[in-house]
């Protein structure tokens, strides 16, 4: 990364921009268009002559997550950079501030079934 380029992500005003942009990301997740969101597809299996069953299956296009990430060219213009720096620099920074986003989400979602005395299981 070069000096300018280092000195400006390191400025407390770009960490504020950034923050926001992850929140904004995990607020207002892409919806896979494939699943619509939900991670799984029902698939038709054909049995032979005028037979067939249906099939859940993981959505092999966001990879049974229900969301696809926002584009590399979205977060950089959201974040007023170049895509190149965005992603050779800051993408995984990125996706790890996400993955613990959602993460946290997740335990946090366990945790309040556990105190409201179900496992989620019904």
């Amino acid at each position: 990364m070069d000096d300018a380029l280092a000195e400006r992500v390191l400025a407390p005003a770009f960490l504020g921009a950034w923050s926001r942009a992850v929140i904004e990301e995990f607020r207002r997740p892409n919806h896979c268009s494939s699943c619509h969101g939900f991670g799984e597809r029902l698939q038709l299996i054909g049995l032979g002559g005028n037979r067939a069953r249906a099939e859940v299956v993981s959505c092999e296009q966001c990879i049974g997550q229900g969301v696809v990430p926002w584009s590399k060219k979205r977060r950089a213009r959201q974040l007023s950079i170049g895509e190149h720096p965005y992603r050779n620099f800051l993408n995984p920074h990125h996706e790890g501030a996400l993955a613990l986003l959602r993460e946290l989400e997740h335990r946090g979602a366990v945790l309040l079934l556990r105190h409201l005395g179900t496992d989620g299981s019904t």
